[in-house]
């Protein structure tokens, strides 16, 4: 293995994101992200940025969830009406059609 391929995974052992590993290297992110990918390694997250399966009730408030909630179920519904291809950005369209119409919560 190479010196830059040793250096950088002793980097990604002590857990930097692709960002921080990326500006350590001298190098852009989608560098260190298509290193990463050749070598089967996870992406490490930046625990400021996202947090890993946390439930909606940890990060909403109940209003906000009851909205969530809502918005999923049309959205469901909106998907079962779709044609065509199956897609989150076919399912939006659909949505957003029918809440126009007052079929669905807007």
């Amino acid at each position: 293995m190479t010196d830059k391929h040793t250096q950088r995974m002793e980097l990604y052992k002590q857990g930097l994101t692709d960002k921080e590993i990326a500006e350590a290297e001298g190098v852009t992110e989608s560098t260190i992200a298509s290193w990463r990918c050749r070598h089967k390694l996870p992406r490490i997250q930046d625990p400021d940025i996202y947090i890993y399966n946390c439930p909606m009730e940890h990060a909403l408030n109940p209003d906000q969830c009851a909205v969530m909630r809502q918005f999923f179920t049309d959205l469901l519904d909106a998907a079962d009406r779709c044609r065509g291809k199956k897609d989150v950005g076919n399912y939006m369209h659909t949505w957003h059609k029918l809440a126009k119409e007052g079929k669905v919560g807007a």
